[in-house]
């Protein structure tokens, strides 16, 4: 009962400035750094009225105080998640071993976010990981000017297809959505298949055919290869260089290098928004390689903003 209180004590704290905003979240396991990156590129290039919430998941107090001293370096609103949620799992079922996955760690935050705080917002609400960052100016009523739900898909197919919004980037026009409280981001088994977080997404986009979803595009930099290099079966192209500087996107030189430096990074929505991919360091990378992509990321970021003032 008192965490019930206590959350909806939260709730309307929180709510009563956040109307008639575009409000986005984020989750935050580790990388208090990332919030510093998230906080000055949505503040260089949003260009709407916005609030910026931050919900702490560390499973430990020392990151859990860090990841709160980022956000009050830069009055970001912060929300600290109880970690009882992850004791079991959050409003579905999944085998004991599977509770502290990180797929369903990131489906318990964000249904608790959309409980306390996302359903009852009457505006624009933005889902976002950790470590998605925008590159360019952008402006989310226009993402949503002529859509209910902004996103990325997700699929899994066998006899038939299951199709569903990536938990990571979904921006959601809450006041036109139908049925608002049976949008389920958990993650587990739809239609005999496994679906990752935000798998169950698939049955309110099934069950409510009027709302009108539009996907964003997405581009891997590591990926991209000439016909030459890769008949070859060569990975690390060596014509690239050319290839970005001669793509569609116009790219400057601090970009180029970017793409051409960095590993296992993607871009959405034509180079718009940035995401560094596994933030948390889920996937058990060495302390070397999150360094040197770390500083990729950093002079990136620093560049980007520096070109455009």
């Amino acid at each position: 009962m008192n965490n019930r209180i206590t959350s909806l004590v939260l709730f309307l704290f929180l709510s009563f400035s956040l109307q008639a905003k575009v409000l986005i979240f984020t989750y935050a396991f580790n990388r208090p750094d990332f919030i510093e990156y998230q906080y000055k590129t949505f503040n260089h290039f949003i260009r709407d009225e916005y609030e910026f919430v931050v919900f702490n998941d560390a499973n430990n107090n020392d990151m859990a105080h860090r990841i709160e001293e980022m956000c009050r370096k830069y009055s970001i609103k912060h929300v600290r998640i109880p970690q009882y949620i992850h004791d079991k799992p959050y409003l579905f079922r999944l085998p004991r071993e599977s509770y502290h996955a990180p797929a369903v760690r990131n489906a318990n935050v964000v249904m608790y976010s959309l409980d306390i705080m996302g359903f009852n917002h009457d505006d624009i609400l933005v889902l976002l990981d950790s470590d998605i960052f925008i590159t360019k100016p952008v402006s989310f009523r226009n993402l949503l000017s002529d859509c209910d739900i902004f996103g990325l898909p997700q699929s899994k197919k066998d006899e038939h297809l299951v199709e569903y919004l990536w938990i990571g980037f979904c921006c959601l026009n809450m006041k036109n959505l139908p049925n608002i409280h049976t949008l389920n981001f958990n993650c587990g088994e739809v239609a005999g298949l496994r679906v990752d977080a935000g798998g169950y997404t698939y049955y309110y986009l099934k069950n409510n055919p009027s709302v009108k979803v539009k996907w964003t595009n997405h581009f891997y930099p590591h990926l991209i290869a000439c016909d030459l290099c890769s008949s070859k079966g060569i990975n690390d192209c060596e014509h690239r260089i050319d290839m970005f500087y001669n793509c569609k996107f116009d790219l400057k030189k601090h970009q180029v290098d970017f793409m051409v430096n960095i590993k296992d990074v993607e871009f959405f929505n034509d180079l718009t928004f940035l995401h560094y991919r596994c933030g948390s360091n889920w996937n058990n990378q060495t302390t070397e390689f999150i360094a040197k992509k770390t500083n990729e990321l950093n002079t990136f970021i620093q560049k980007l903003l520096d070109s455009d003032n």
